[in-house]
């Protein structure tokens, strides 16, 4: 213990040292935010291991991509010509853009009707048109045309869509925000001219989600510092209190965000959050050495700092730092997922949570050597706490004492109910549910699926391997059957492939008869039908080869629970119709992204099933027990079990946000634990009073405990003001977790404390037991060293000054004396009555009053002490309550006791003979 003690006082014995390595490091890490880049490419939110990646890429290539941007235009003139030539205008400026690859319009689409016996195609609009018949009948063939209804006009014809197909420049890292202010560029100046214009896709979602990264990094950090500040000031009463964790939380962000730059680790959504994690999170480890320093000096007579640091340290420098490495563990057990962005989530935050650990302990006991209050304001002078911390205290005391059972009854029942609803959790992990619902973007999106299909794309793709094959009608019957079976499913908006084309085709070769809008059951009328299409007109469905086709579907579904069951539903029907010589494969860039989401509930998994074994295998070296490694799971289950039927109950889901709270919130939630139960461990070695030790424990631990958990509490709803729904979640579920864990560390722990017995692992390790105790000691034969350690501080230690009597000559007695230091005088009444005479001397292993310890008896001797002596006392009673949590040190103990007893017994009987 004294070596962690000397480690942690590194920073107060060598400050100019200290300081000067500080700024060195704070200005390298400056240094790097040059370097800082922010990260919005979708690609980051799939999993690594998807599949269909490199099938994906290949179809991409061949067919064009699934990923459009849509140019949404309403106005309720749309069809008067000087309108109709401002569309051209778009159109052609859009081609001209050098990442467009082809754009889809009323502007280029073909007209295909059949008129004086003769079937016509050609574009559905002349070049700018001004007679209104000719304006009119566009307009109707447009609106009766399956293959543009509902793609780039609308059942109503007054909005139309530009669907832009572009060429991702992966090599420039601009490409999605030039691509975005382009366009943009053109709505600006013709946003006059119509009463709705906007665009949506993969551009603007990247820009909005790098416009909202920056607002919230821009605003929750500064709020949540403030937050953090007043709850600490209020709770704490002390500005000096606020000011350390800032501090410490800035310098550590300092660092972090320099590694970030210089190793060229991006800003994600999920890392915008960072500022106010290790704000609220690095208050918890300042705030607990503020408490306990602040206890230390004010108790102590002469208020002198320094030894206040000291006791501070010896006392919580062990669980600080376990605190630090448990909270670690939280984020980085999130480095188990296969989405890319939130392992970069997990190691940054993991480096964060380190960096705020070491500056805290390097910095906090330095400045209070210098700077500490000399006196408490929520500690009374009776040693009372105060305030609401007191407040909570007196009625959980009162709940703990008068209602325990009752209270692990009603606990028991709510984890039931709440397990019952987590079982209702499903997940989503769709670019577009980070959003808030009021986010301009999904309004726009949402009013494109009003008018249109929606927004998102995937393939339907068919390859038969074989030149040709989607020429003959069978193959494209296979195609329309797909689609009929995706028009029962009901859940897709449209879906367009090689079967419609030719069924339209029919159609007007049929004079139009709706009937007839069917696919040709003759190849040869399939092939001069062909004839009329251009290959660039069929490039999105068939291949050069007519080898392989595509259905393309559009949808707006959000919720990728819904996505993937319909998907998984889709290739299982769909492998089908289409039978056993043609491969089937349902692609789509959106679909991977959603697909990860099933990864999300696995890894979450994972991750705090790792974190929970971590934490029990930690705890149970800690304090020595399995027991003590179970207990110190309980507060922390709780939490776990009420936040998941929280979720269900609210039909929120588990997303890139909510998917870590458990893990994260545990790994905060733990320390407040290991004070609680390293409190504990310090007054069992007090006292062997277990309810007495659960008092103390509690009202020692009550102010750091409620204060930290009030202010990470606060700190976290800040987040509910970030602009993505999925940080919002996370901070609202981060400080739901946080109160079940306060309740549960002050209501459900001490409880379960009274019932058991914890020896510190550290408490082993320093304490230091004379040879001739272990040796000589008929109490402690045949125990090992570890065995004689931890009976040592199971018991009741006291000390008593030279000339102090530790027995009286009468008084009754129920406990049996060990000698650990010093030596004790035996003194009987002189057989002639006159007074007292001293019969033997005991020295450090030898025992005494074991007569009395089976049964209370009067004593028959004095003990006094000689000098200086520290005894350790076992009551029957309480040694038997101790010993039950630990049965083989128990039975060797008693075995040595009935030893001990009979040799006494013997001693007498011989005597007497």
């Amino acid at each position: 213990m004294e070596t962690i003690i000397q480690i942690l006082l590194i920073g107060t014995r060598n400050r100019f040292i200290s300081l000067l390595i500080l700024t060195a490091i704070s200005f390298c890490a400056a240094y790097g935010l040059s370097f800082i880049r922010i990260e919005t490419n979708l690609s980051s939110l799939s999993s690594d291991h998807a599949p269909d990646r490199k099938l994906y890429n290949e179809v991409v290539k061949t067919f064009g991509a699934d990923s459009k941007i849509i140019l949404y235009i309403r106005d309720p003139n749309l069809w008067q010509p000087e309108k109709l030539a401002k569309l051209t205008d778009i159109h052609k400026h859009l081609e001209q853009l050098s990442f467009v690859t082809k754009v889809d319009s009323i502007i280029n689409a073909k007209s295909i009707g059949f008129s004086t016996g003769v079937i016509t195609t050609g574009p559905l609009l002349t070049n700018k048109p001004k007679d209104p018949f000719i304006i009119n009948k566009a307009r109707e063939n447009a609106m009766s045309n399956p293959l543009l209804a509902g793609q780039v006009i609308s059942d109503d014809g007054l909005a139309v869509s530009f669907i832009i197909s572009y060429e991702e420049q992966k090599w420039n890292e601009n490409f999605s925000r030039n691509a975005f202010i382009a366009i943009e560029e053109l709505i600006k100046k013709n946003k006059q001219s119509f009463q709705e214009i906007f665009q949506v896709g993969s551009p603007r979602l990247s820009e909005e989600l790098k416009k909202s990264i920056i607002e919230d990094l821009l605003l929750l950090a500064p709020i949540s510092a403030l937050v953090l500040g007043i709850t600490i000031i209020y709770f704490m009463g002390s500005v000096f209190a606020a000011i350390l964790p800032v501090l410490t939380s800035v310098i550590s962000l300092l660092w972090t965000f320099g590694v970030m730059g210089w190793f060229g680790i991006p800003i994600t959504v999920l890392t915008s959050m960072l500022p106010s994690l290790v704000l609220v999170i690095g208050a918890t480890e300042d705030t607990h050495m503020l408490s306990s320093y602040l206890s230390e000096v004010t108790r102590s007579k002469d208020k002198n700092r320094m030894l206040a640091v000291r006791s501070m340290l010896r006392h919580i420098g062990l669980p600080l730092i376990l605190t630090v490495v448990t909270t670690a563990l939280g984020f980085l057990s999130n480095m188990l997922s296969d989405i890319e962005m939130i392992r970069d989530f997990a190691m940054i935050t993991t480096i964060a949570i380190f960096f705020n650990g070491v500056v805290s302990l390097l910095i906090t006991p330095m400045v209070l050597s210098f700077f500490g209050p000399k006196q408490s304001k929520v500690i009374g002078k009776k040693g009372e706490i105060l305030g609401i911390p007191g407040f909570i205290l007196r009625i959980f005391d009162k709940i703990i004492h008068s209602y325990g059972k009752a209270t692990l009854f009603i606990t028991v029942a709510f984890l039931l109910f709440f397990a019952n609803q987590a079982l209702s959790l499903h997940v989503t992990n769709d670019p577009l549910s980070y959003f808030q619902k009021n986010q301009p973007l999904i309004v726009h999106t949402e009013r494109i699926h009003e008018d249109f299909a929606g927004v998102k794309t995937f393939f339907i793709h068919l390859d038969a391997n074989k030149p040709g094959a989607f020429k003959e009608p069978k193959n494209i019957i296979r195609l329309k059957n797909i689609q009929a079976w995706l028009n029962k499913q009901a859940q897709h908006d449209s879906s367009q492939s090689l079967a419609d084309v030719l069924s339209l085709l029919n159609r007007e070769f049929n004079k139009g008869q709706a009937s007839k809008y069917i696919v040709p059951n003759n190849q040869n009328l399939v092939e001069q039908y062909l004839l009329f299409l251009s290959r660039k007109q069929l490039s999105h469905l068939v291949n050069a080869d007519y080898s392989a086709a595509n259905i393309v579907v559009r949808h707006n579904i959000n919720d990728s629970h819904s996505l993937n069951n319909l998907v998984r539903e889709l290739k299982k029907s769909a492998q089908l119709i289409a039978g056993v010589d043609i491969k089937l494969s349902v692609l789509g860039d959106n679909l991977m992204v959603n697909a990860a989401a099933d990864d999300l509930i696995e890894a979450q998994f994972k991750s705090l099933g790792l974190l929970l074994a971590v934490i029990f295998v930690l705890m149970s070296l800690l304090f020595t027990s399995l027991k003590g490694g179970l207990i110190s799971l309980v507060p922390n289950l709780i939490p776990i079990i009420l936040v998941f039927g929280v979720m269900g109950l609210l039909d929120l889901p588990i997303n890139p946000g909510t998917a870590m709270v458990a893990v994260i919130a545990v790994g905060i939630a733990v320390d407040d634990t290991i004070h609680l139960l390293s409190q504990y461990t310090d007054e069992c070695r007090i006292t062997s009073n277990l309810d007495l030790a659960v008092r103390r424990t509690v009202r020692g631990q009550a102010v750091p405990i409620i204060s930290t958990s009030l202010a990470l509490m606060m700190g976290f709803l800040v987040l509910s003001y970030s602009n993505f729904s999925i940080i919002s979640q996370f901070g609202q579920l981060s400080a739901a977790t946080l109160l079940f864990a306060l309740i549960a560390d002050l209501l459900i722990t001490p409880i379960i404390m009274r019932q058991i017995r914890l020896v510190g692992f550290a408490h082993i390790m320093a304490l230091r037991v004379r040879g001739e105790v272990v040796e000589n000691s008929p109490l402690f034969r045949d125990m090992s060293l570890y065995e004689v350690k931890k009976t040592i501080l199971i018991s009741e230690m006291k000390q008593f000054d030279t000339g102090d009597i530790l027995i009286r000559h009468g008084d009754t007695g129920k406990s049996l004396g060990l000698i650990l230091n010093g030596t004790v005088a035996v003194k009987i009444p002189h057989f002639k009555g006159e007074g007292l005479q001293q019969v033997a001397v005991l020295k450090p292993g030898e025992i005494f009053g074991e007569i009395g310890f089976i049964r209370s008896t009067k004593r028959v001797a004095n003990i006094q002490a000689l000098e200086p002596v520290e005894i350790l006392v076992f009551d029957f009673q309480q040694l038997q309550q101790g010993m039950k949590f630990f049965p083989a040190i128990a039975a060797k103990l008693n075995l040595n006791i009935c030893r001990i007893l009979g040799n006494r017994i013997a001693d007498i009987l011989s005597r007497k003979g």
